[in-house]
């Protein structure tokens, strides 16, 4: 039994294996984590059901739910056709429509890759159910409603509309896509935006293929002999294995969840797709041909090793030579020709349009280092590895970095599946440990990638291959704030800022601006409307804008109101406030607290009163902290009458990027002292 624990959730793996020799499954390892109940689901509606349904307001696996998925099943049959082998694909989905903000539900989308879309043949069926004076009316999907349309040059949208959809409706419908089989089979989405009463996945295939499952869920699977027993145990995650001889030679599975709860949106989550239950299944082999597919890291290793791009890496490539050396002629040590050759590619060379991203799933990456430095532009994994052979002939040790993204589950340290590291950076070799280097966009900085790509297990693609982790917590940013207020009168002030960005904020921004490409006015404009309501801006200006390794400098100088009091003028000491409301208001919390790096910030404040006004008790200092410092809140407050003047420093810090969801509660109570002390107010008098 193996398992493993990843950014609190727990997972689990189970191989399905099919050989010449045993027909049959061969292997499950599968992790005990979770105890639950449901009720038994039909596997489909009959009319009693749907006129039951149709009058059903609300459900119990959530009340609030502006839609439920009834029933849901993914088809996959694999099967051999003469020398061909080839997949038909059925979707089937049946949804109760609660609320008006789910109607969209019933405008259906599927995207086909432009390669495949020739091979693909479709059918969409689809009907809408209402109830029309106590009795059902149906509504079928007609031809008029189907359309596809072009989406860009890599995919093709397949479309259809759904007519009569409302609130109180069933939509009803079925995709059938039958191809050629590609090898990675769809994803099961166990979990979703809406909660699912059942959801099932079955797959049928020959004998020659080996395929594996991997789930993402922290349910215990119980194991059946049939299907009907499975669809009808109490248990909300169960597993049909076919473990017996096969008449046609055809392996088979089948898996069936229950009671799903719908995603719930909470502030403060890295990475939303890891909260989210999902299986994804792929090709280990094909016993035909005996070729190797993803069963190990130390295949994905080799693979990605002996790929066009990484041979040509490991060349000589003198035609580097001369460049290399006019790079690096003034540098003295490593670290310095590591940051010029960084610098140097950073500067130079660009994408190509269209082309950003290199086919990582099919683990071929075309070679294009010649090309790209010729040509001063290729994509992420051609452009790094430029990077990596040129700080090679400058005699330093570096490779490709094979990283995931934000947008996908991070990679597991026990199995690679397909898709979970799509993009290639550089690891630089500094002594037992590497260096991350991106020099893909003009505003990276030296040592950090984009902080997208900070989402757990990455692998340096290397002879014997090396894991590599990238998490927020290997993120710190620093921030400093100088503020002068300059009291005119008591109803208008004079604020005189001064930011210096952490390295981390300073590339965020810097990028920021770039893709809105609109100046600075609109960027200060909105900087100043988070300070102060009504603000005056007198002058704006930003230091090392172009200089990408440097910390990027606000200055601004804006005029604003003052609140005044009945005998004096109000001022709020924590300026500008870190927080103006509590991010963490509901009541309990399903997933962890991730912020997207650790940070230290620090204001100093200094607020100059009129001639003649004074001020009575400061409030006194503050000093809220929880786990020994990790979350942390000082603010030292000191009044100069001889100066007519208050200094404030105030220092927010965060320790740790993540915390369990069992935190919450302490969490939540640390950022409601801090919210209750910044709105605490002194009153300047004349």
């Amino acid at each position: 039994m193996k398992f493993y624990a990843c950014r609190g959730q727990v997972h689990f793996f189970f191989i399905i294996l099919a050989d010449k020799i045993y027909p049959c499954l061969q292997k499950l390892i599968f992790l005990l984590a979770f105890i639950g109940t449901c009720h038994s689901s039909l596997a489909q509606l009959s009319d009693a059901e749907i006129k039951h349904y149709l009058a059903t307001t609300k459900f119990k696996v959530d009340t609030e739910a502006s839609a439920v998925v009834l029933y849901e099943r993914i088809t996959i049959d694999i099967y051999m056709e003469g020398p061909s082998t080839l997949e038909t694909q059925k979707l089937h989905r049946i949804i109760k429509i609660l609320k008006d903000d789910a109607l969209k539900e019933g405008n259906l989308h599927l995207d086909i890759y432009k390669e495949h879309y020739k091979n693909y043949t479709f059918k969409i069926e689809g009907s809408t159910y209402n109830l029309d004076n106590g009795e059902i009316k149906a509504t079928q999907l007609h031809n008029s409603g189907k359309y596809n349309t072009k989406l860009t040059d890599d995919f093709y949208e397949i479309s259809a509309a759904l007519a009569d959809v409302k609130a109180g409706s069933i939509i009803d419908y079925t995709y059938t896509l039958k191809s050629p089989f590609y090898l990675v089979l769809p994803e099961w989405l166990i979990q979703g935006k809406y909660p699912k009463l059942i959801t099932e996945y079955s797959i049928s295939y020959p004998q020659e293929i080996e395929l594996n499952a991997i789930t993402h869920s922290p349910m215990k699977m119980e194991e059946f002999h049939d299907e009907a027993s499975a669809r009808n145990s109490p248990n909300p995650f169960c597993i049909y294995l076919n473990t017996t001889a096969f008449q046609f030679g055809n392996c088979s599975s089948y898996w069936v969840r229950k009671n799903v709860p719908g995603s719930r949106d909470e502030p403060f989550v890295w990475n939303p797709s890891n909260q989210l239950e999902r299986m994804d299944v792929q090709t280990v082999k094909f016993h035909i041909n005996n070729a190797l597919f993803l069963n190990s890291w130390n295949t994905y290793n080799q693979k990605l090793w002996s790929s066009d791009l990484a041979k040509e890496l490991r060349k000589p490539n003198e035609y580097l030579t001369d460049t290399v050396n006019a790079i690096i002629k003034n540098d003295t040590n490593a670290a310095a020709k590591a940051r010029s050759i960084f610098s140097y590619v950073r500067d130079h060379f660009s994408l190509d349009k269209g082309s950003q991203k290199p086919a990582a799933q099919s683990l071929k990456l075309e070679s294009g280092i010649k090309k790209t430095f010729y040509g001063r532009a290729g994509n992420t994994a051609q452009v790094n590895a430029l990077l990596a052979a040129m700080l090679g002939r400058a005699g330093l040790k570096a490779y490709l970095l094979a990283t995931g993204s934000t947008d996908e589950i991070p990679a597991s340290p026990q199995y690679p599946i397909w898709g979970r590291l799509g993009y290639f950076a550089c690891a630089l070799r500094v002594g037992n440990s590497f260096v991350p280097l991106d020099a893909t966009d003009r505003n990276n900085v030296f040592g950090i990638l984009p902080t997208q790509y900070y989402n757990g297990y990455a692998r340096v693609i290397s002879k014997e291959g090396a894991p590599f982790e990238l998490t927020p917590a290997h993120l710190n940013d620093v921030n400093t704030s100088a503020i002068k207020v300059l009291i005119i009168n008591d109803s208008t002030k004079e604020v005189e800022y001064t930011k210096k960005l952490g390295v981390i904020s300073s590339m965020n921004t810097r990028k920021s601006l770039a893709a809105k490409d609109e100046g600075l006015k609109p960027f200060f404009e909105k900087f100043v409307a988070q300070l102060d309501e009504n603000a005056t801006i007198k002058s704006i200006g930003i230091d090392n804008l172009g200089k990408p390794d440097t910390n990027l400098v606000l200055k601004v100088t804006y005029t604003a109101s003052l609140t005044r009091g009945i005998h004096g003028t109000f001022i709020n000491t924590s300026f500008p406030k870190i927080l103006t409301q509590n991010p963490f208001a509901a009541a309990t919390r399903d997933n962890p607290i991730e912020f997207p790096c650790k940070s230290d910030d620090s204001y100093h404040l200094t607020i100059l009163l009129p001639k003649g006004y004074r001020v009575g008790a400061t409030g006194g200092n503050a000093d809220i902290s929880l786990y020994d410092g990790d979350l942390q809140y000082t603010k030292d407050v000191s009044y100069f009458p001889e100066m007519n003047a208050l200094s404030v420093n105030i220092n927010y810090k965060k320790r740790r990027a993540s915390y369990e969801s069992t935190s919450y509660e302490k969490i939540k109570e640390f950022y409601s002292e801090v919210i209750k002390e910044e709105s605490r107010v002194i009153e300047a008098k004349p």
